[in-house]
């Protein structure tokens, strides 16, 4: 989901909510931004420093829950939703990207973003400990496609770490089960890629 954008583009993001670029682009701008300064400070040969760091991503933030007050001023249409919810996860607010995703998929259910939405919510239930949800939605994500075994994998590891830290060791057997049966299915598919070439 990390898109980084061109350095060109460093300066020039509109700082009003009459923006009318395309959702996508509004995202990518913010998603890009640590790009663009970590390049501009390799040009100017800057060293390391921590400090700099925790600023640039704190200005990152800021821009995040600035582009979704710029989406929520608006209108959403087809998948603004979705990169609304992305805004929302780059600004650190795991709740307003929850809701934000399950209502992106409640109207959309299938594809591609859709499908990663689901990742994002298995990924904001299971740090509120709201793992019945969790295992819901990855139920709902076999349902529906296009399905990734990587991605199945990735969920269920989640859900298995979060049984572990809570000592339900019988449900931690379950997920792990399926991370088992992803991991296999992950590797003849790659197989099976392989030997098409």
């Amino acid at each position: 989901l990390l898109l980084i954008s061109g350095v060109s583009a460093f300066g020039q993001t509109p700082t009003n909510a009459h923006d009318d670029r395309p959702a996508q682009a509004i995202y990518e701008d913010a998603n890009g931004y640590l790009g663009r300064k970590y390049l501009e400070f390799n040009k100017q040969k800057l060293s390391y420093d921590p400090k700099l760091e925790a600023q640039v991503k704190k200005e990152q933030q800021d821009l995040a829950i600035k582009s979704a007050g710029i989406l929520e001023a608006r209108k959403l249409e087809g998948d603004d939703r979705y990169f609304l919810g992305l805004l929302y996860h780059l600004a650190g607010d795991g709740n307003a990207a929850l809701t934000t995703m399950r209502l992106f998929i409640k109207d959309q259910p299938d594809g591609e973003k859709s499908q990663a939405a689901r990742k994002l919510v298995v990924v904001y239930s299971v740090k509120q400990d709201k793992l019945n949800d969790a295992i819901g939605t990855v139920d709902d994500y076999t349902k529906h496609q296009p399905k990734n075994a990587e991605d199945r994998y990735q969920m269920e590891f989640l859900i298995a770490d979060a049984f572990l830290r809570a000592k339900d060791f019988s449900q931690t057997a379950v997920h792990a089960e399926h991370m088992l049966v992803a991991a296999k299915t992950f590797a003849t598919t790659n197989r099976s890629e392989v030997s098409k070439r």
